[in-house]
């Protein structure tokens, strides 16, 4: 019995180790853990780069510095739940707070849509670089997040690369172009990486709150006069009955 133990021990140990596919077959382009977009709209003058991380439980933390004519525009946002945003920098702005969700979280689904045009069966097919050119002439892209909506109407067209670039990571350039009746054809560049491994989330529930302001989405009220002195992250969401 010792011998057939020793023996069997010996046969485990000495068995290949099958690494875990990352992503998993099956996952969806919208689920990664790290997103950094880097978006131009080349007829405006608009550049963007969101750090957007995406926690296990669905909290999303994004860094954001944004050029508008004129302006440069820098913060962080942390929205808790899909309930309640907290909002730190962005210097001057003031506008509502739930407002400056809108342009990341629209981005960051656009691309998402136009990765599964480039490959419907998710990145766990990708095993090398993809160039794609894909014309669209009747189906407009229609985003809607539950958040805020935006469409994009037909005919447009994709080009661009994307290639996997060690586990669980990847890089895009692609360049959208579609066409506003009034204004004419219009271009987007997106660049970037994705990272399907997970991760620590930049932030967790020791961190202070000073400084920060608070929008609730669902009762669409806000607190810009900031959040109590020496609050803890942990502390807010107790308060605010967040999980």
């Amino acid at each position: 019995m010792r011998n057939f133990t020793l023996s069997l021990l010996i046969l485990l140990t000495s068995l290949p180790l099958v690494a875990q596919q990352i992503p998993a077959a099956g996952t969806d382009w919208s689920r990664p853990f790290f997103t950094r977009i880097d978006i131009t709209f080349l007829n405006n003058d608009f550049h963007a780069r969101w750090d957007i991380s995406r926690c296990a439980c669905g909290d999303l933390h994004i860094l954001a510095e944004e050029t508008l004519p004129g302006e440069i525009r820098t913060g962080e946002q942390l929205l808790l739940d899909g309930k309640v945003l907290l909002v730190n920098g962005y210097k001057g702005y003031e506008g509502p707070l739930t407002a400056l969700l809108d342009s990341p979280v629209l981005m960051l689904q656009l691309l998402f849509v136009l990765l599964q045009k480039v490959e419907p069966s998710g990145p766990s097919a990708v095993t090398g670089m993809l160039n794609p050119e894909i014309t669209e002439p009747i189906e407009a892209v229609i985003l809607d997040n539950g958040i805020a909506y935006g469409a994009f109407p037909a005919p447009w067209s994709l080009k661009g690369t994307l290639t996997p670039s060690s586990s669980g990571q990847f890089r895009f350039e692609l360049r959208f172009v579609f066409e506003l009746p009034e204004a004419g054809e219009q271009l987007i560049q997106l660049t970037g990486r994705l990272n399907y491994q997970e991760q620590a989330f930049p932030v967790d529930d020791s961190m202070l709150l000073d400084g920060w302001s608070a929008a609730w989405l669902e009762l669409n009220t806000e607190n810009r006069s900031g959040l109590t002195p020496g609050m803890t992250l942990g502390q807010f969401k107790e308060s605010a009955s967040i999980p």
